[in-house]
């Protein structure tokens, strides 16, 4: 998983817990996040996903990722003891040029992929993860049911799901 990360992880900030980072890749990379970032504050499931991001203590930094085809993102604690006790700090390997892509018809926007990017990394930066249950269906269909909660509050019809 580090090979998939170009920028090496970020270290502690003393003093400033609970943040999201975007690192400054290249000319716009960071602006194309944080403008996915404003439509995921302008619904409740966003704010509500950035309200545990800043109660979970931890930081969660989104940097470039290593080329890969198809594109994928990557979410990476760098703590993995930490992840499944008292939380890590969590990296996000993303390219929001990446998306939307074919590999991934669920995710029909740059904000969406964010969106469950981010509920991935939540129990990592809370100290809930647990590797095993990503696996499950309950989980799958939680997450399929969050996605579509919040594609729903940005307007976009439930057809989005569907792949092509």
């Amino acid at each position: 998983m580090a090979d998939a990360l170009k920028a090496a992880p970020p270290t502690a900030l003393p003093g400033r817990r609970g943040r999201l980072l975007v690192a400054k890749a290249w000319p716009r990379y960071a602006d194309d996040i944080v403008i996915a970032l404003t439509r995921m504050v302008h619904t409740p499931s966003g704010r509500a996903l950035f309200a545990g991001i800043a109660g979970s203590g931890h930081t969660l930094s989104i940097r470039p990722p290593a080329h890969t085809d198809p594109p994928n993102a990557i979410i990476q604690p760098l703590d993995l003891a930490a992840a499944a006790g008292t939380g890590s700090d969590v990296v996000i390997a993303f390219d929001a040029a990446d998306w939307p892509n074919a590999a991934a018809p669920q995710l029909p926007t740059v904000d969406a992929a964010l969106f469950v990017l981010f509920s991935q990394a939540l129990p990592a930066l809370r100290g809930t993860a647990d590797p095993a249950a990503y696996a499950e269906a309950s989980a799958v269909e939680a997450e399929a049911l969050s996605l579509a909660r919040y594609l729903g509050e940005r307007g976009l019809a439930p057809t989005a799901l569907e792949p092509p």
